[in-house]
């Protein structure tokens, strides 16, 4: 899902909506697999939450409405992306697909105050806020 959102924004989308937010069966009526921030097992009465509810949480919960998708260098370019959101604070969410832990480096051109590295845990998704 991780991929999906970076591929939409960095070709121009201003929106990504999630269209299924709760199943309670994850194979569709029509025989193949759904996807839900959700899941419901109706036998039983609990819920879960799925990994995309995860993903979409990064995005949700720190780029606001109203942020821009700032162009991005480096390393990480093809596996991040940083927002701008409207009260000046940088929302940078990153993914480290591998199986090995990852140096991450962030450099806001606008203010060397605004930079620092980190190491990404192996298959993690991580979201920094840079005031």
């Amino acid at each position: 899902m991780f991929h999906l959102i970076n591929h939409y924004f960095k070709n121009g989308a201003t929106a990504y909506v999630y269209w299924n937010m709760v199943l309670s069966e994850i194979v569709s009526t029509w025989g193949w697999q759904q996807n839900s921030l959700y899941a419901v097992d109706s036998r039983k009465g609990t819920f879960t939450r799925t990994p995309e509810w995860y993903v979409m949480r990064h995005f949700a919960t720190y780029v606001r409405p109203g942020a821009t998708l700032l162009k991005t260098t480096g390393h990480f370019n093809a596996m991040g992306l940083v927002f701008r959101n409207p009260d000046g604070t940088l929302a940078a969410v990153v993914q480290n697909a591998l199986e090995k832990p990852m140096d991450f480096s962030f450099t806001d051109p606008a203010g060397e105050d605004r930079c620092f590295t980190v190491t990404l845990e192996p298959r993690s998704f991580n979201t920094f806020v840079v005031e």
